[in-house]
């Protein structure tokens, strides 16, 4: 047996910390390949050993040298491997690209190039001279273009700097753009447009996109767009739990009852005059309802003879009659549910939805029974109501939270650029709010001394009374009163409900009038007139007084409209509504609240 020295050992560990692996792991290693030596067997295995020791060596050495290259250019921040920091090139390029019209200049190539894509003719050969003029000046732009992201390679470099160019998304964007541009161009030149290549001339609609990032306050509403799409997918799902209620809804109430037509019952030749003429695709191609008989009307009918639309209507009599076709070219229908959420779909999106709701009433309510009417109404309107504007101003809402929070969440430059913006000196701070309160003390002084002089010893005793809650409550409960009685007026109403409606609205302005005298000796005249509801009150009052004096003549019947005033002092209920009217003041116009406010 040979027996391992310390020399030996020695040198083994030596070589072994040349690679990078500790003296104890080398002696190990050593030892269980000097075993094998010694015992003659696995003598393949050694040499296995050996070459799987020599791979894991040279990977290991490479992942090293990777990393303390990428951490030596990183350090040293070199563009493309070549420029330093310093760099007289790199430099320039910098104060080129930092320059305050450099981005002008970029902006008004982006605007030129949407110019030149809108201007292209697809319907001249691609040879002709207006589209040939059009590629030249397309190539010119495009090679600003690449300029442009050549100096932005070269002054942040392109991967491996603290700032590189690709590691931001907007110059992701503006590169592919660039790259697509010129593979467009490339494969033009070369006849690749038969190769399916010329789909790449889509991708030049993506180029006013590179204006996105130039703009400051787009890049800010495209950045606030892209952070609420988690929060939008609440909405979404929301929007298409409607979709599935409605079509399925949809689907148990008007499955099949679009179908009838009504077939006009005339002579041969009074249907040759007029056959044309009430031609559905003649008076409506929008609306076409695929039916090639010239002489079937456009309405919608009943032919099960149900509460529908029996053809009973002028110029001519008719039946009702089953096309088995549904309007619009089949596509609207409630016959099963994907067709369902389609016609759902196009109501939500406010297209003809007046058309789609009398075609329903026709086909399953026209006569008022059973309540098939009323229903059809009431599920349009939960239709137009929950998907059209509760979902809007949800989504509006989602929008309006991710920008406030992209806001307190901004950049520290952006947030520094926005106190600046908004920073106020504090000389003109302090000597503004003197003059506010300057006004203030003034308008106050002169108020109380018209208080003083117009001080009466009966206002102590009529204060408390109009400023108690149960006298403010029965005056709203009458003003509520008052606006339902309003609602019943109708054409052709009974004699009596009109008697009633009159005895009604003198009761009502007696007890305003009541009001109105006892808030003048609570208030005195010149207070009561200076609030704004109690001014509109009394105008109001004036108005009835002088349609009840005028015994409701002709000449002065335009008064009653007046009495819709009415309706405003109910906005007293609303507890919320002063608190609702500051939050819509605190809307600022420079921000997407604004808007949407």
């Amino acid at each position: 047996m040979v027996k391992t020295t310390g020399i030996h050992k020695l040198k083994s560990s030596k070589a072994y910390s040349k690679s990078g692996a500790s003296p104890g792991a080398s002696e190990q290693r050593f030892e269980r390949q000097t075993s094998y030596k010694e015992t003659g067997a696995g003598e393949g295995r050694f040499r296995l050993g050996i070459v799987e020791q020599a791979d894991a060596n040279c990977w290991e050495v490479f992942t090293r040298r990777l990393v303390a290259w990428h951490t030596i250019l990183a350090r040293k921040d070199r563009s493309i491997f070549l420029f330093r920091p310093n760099h007289p090139l790199r430099n320039r390029a910098r104060r080129i690209i930092r320059h305050r019209h450099f981005e002008t200049a970029v902006l008004i190539a982006i605007g030129s190039n949407c110019v030149l894509l809108a201007l292209a003719d697809p319907t001249l050969e691609e040879t002709s001279s207006w589209n040939v003029g059009l590629m030249y000046a397309e190539m010119f732009l495009l090679g600003i273009f690449t300029i442009e992201a050549g100096m932005g390679i070269l002054v942040n470099g392109f991967l491996f700097c603290p700032n590189a160019y690709i590691l931001n998304p907007w110059n992701q964007l503006d590169l592919f753009v660039v790259l697509t541009a010129w593979m467009d161009f490339v494969m033009t030149r070369s006849g690749g447009g038969s190769m399916g290549f010329s789909a790449l001339r889509a991708l030049r609609s993506l180029r006013p996109l590179r204006s996105l990032d130039a703009v400051p306050g787009v890049k800010k509403l495209v950045i606030t767009l892209f952070k609420s799409i988690p929060l939008l997918g609440d909405c979404f799902l929301l929007v298409l739990l409607l979709f599935i209620v409605f079509g399925l809804i949809g689907t148990q109430f008007f499955s099949g009852k679009l179908t009838g037509r009504c077939e006009i019952d005339v002579e041969p030749n009074v249907a040759v005059v007029f056959g044309p003429m009430l031609n559905f695709n003649f008076l409506s191609p929008m609306l076409s309802s695929n039916i090639s008989n010239p002489y079937v009307s456009v309405r919608i009918c009943d032919p099960s003879g149900g509460y529908g639309y029996h053809c009973s209507g002028a110029p001519f009599s008719g039946h009702c009659v089953d096309t088995g076709k549904n309007p619009q070219n089949n596509y609207f229908s409630f016959d099963h549910f994907g067709l369902s959420m389609l016609t759902i779909f196009q109501v939500i999106t406010l297209s003809n939805w007046d058309y789609a709701m009398f075609s329903c009433v026709d086909g399953v309510g026209y006569e008022s029974h059973d309540g098939a009417y009323l229903s059809t109404l009431f599920f349009y309107f939960a239709v137009l109501v929950l998907g059209v504007y509760f979902t809007m101003q949800l989504l509006i809402a989602v929008l309006s939270s991710s920008f406030n929070s992209g806001m307190d969440t901004g950049e520290p430059s952006e947030v520094e650029g926005i106190v600046a913006a908004n920073t106020i000196s504090p000389v003109r701070l302090i000597r503004s709010a003197s003059n506010l309160v300057a006004e203030a003390m003034a308008g106050w002084v002169s108020k109380v001394k018209l208080v003083l002089q117009t001080s009466q010893p009966w206002r102590p005793y009529f204060l408390p009374v109009v400023e108690n809650p149960v006298f403010i409550n029965i005056v709203l409960t009458v003003t509520l009163l008052n606006t339902v009685t309003m609602t019943l007026v109708h054409h052709g109403q009974s004699d009596t409900l009109t008697e009633i409606l009159y005895i009604s609205n003198t009761i009502f302005t007696i007890v305003f009038l009541a009001e109105m005298f006892l808030k003048l000796l609570a208030y005195g005249f010149i207070w009561y007139w200076l609030d704004t509801l109690n001014a509109i009150d009394g105008m109001v009052n004036i108005m009835s007084l002088l349609e009840m004096v005028a015994a409701g003549g002709s000449n002065m019947s335009a008064l009653r409209m007046f009495r819709l005033v009415r309706i405003v002092r109910s906005t007293r209920l609303l507890r919320t509504w002063p608190k609702f009217m500051q939050a819509r003041l605190r809307c600022e116009s420079p921000s997407l609240v604004a808007f949407l406010c």
